[in-house]
């Protein structure tokens, strides 16, 4: 849930149990995303919005293992948000960009190997690339 209280915004997440470390600094780093303001490229960027953040925590609740390293969270000029890991020579990004525009892309730099576009009914897709850069 994201709350306002005067002029912050606050990220509240329920959870049974003690949350991984890779969540809760996924999570910390979407919430300071939402702190950004109207041209924060000192151009014309938008600023994040509240929708977007959320289904960037929902995602990462559902993809990461214990294992998983935590992504870096990075703005996008329309509002959205990427998340990124390059780790093991594999470059995974996903752009979320609304509740129902997800999209992601993944390759293995050494081989070639890659895959792309929209993440829906493709998480287990999303979830193996995960894992190889998990270790696993």
């Amino acid at each position: 849930m994201i709350r306002k209280r005067g002029p912050e915004l606050f990220v509240e997440v329920q959870a049974s149990g003690t949350l991984p470390r890779s969540f809760v600094k996924s999570v910390e780093g979407v919430a300071e995303l939402l702190s950004l303001p109207p041209g924060w490229n000192s151009y014309s960027a938008k600023p994040i919005a509240p929708q977007n953040a959320i289904r960037a925590i929902r995602l990462v609740a559902e993809v990461l293992e214990p294992e998983t390293p935590a992504p870096s969270v990075v703005p996008r000029v329309q509002g959205g948000i990427q998340l990124e890991w390059h780790a093991a020579n594999i470059d995974i990004e996903v752009y979320v960009d609304s509740q129902d525009q997800v999209t992601f892309y993944a390759e293995h730099i050494e081989s070639g190997e890659s895959t792309e576009g929209p993440l829906a009914g493709r998480e287990d897709v999303l979830k193996a690339w995960l894992q190889r850069i998990s270790g696993k």
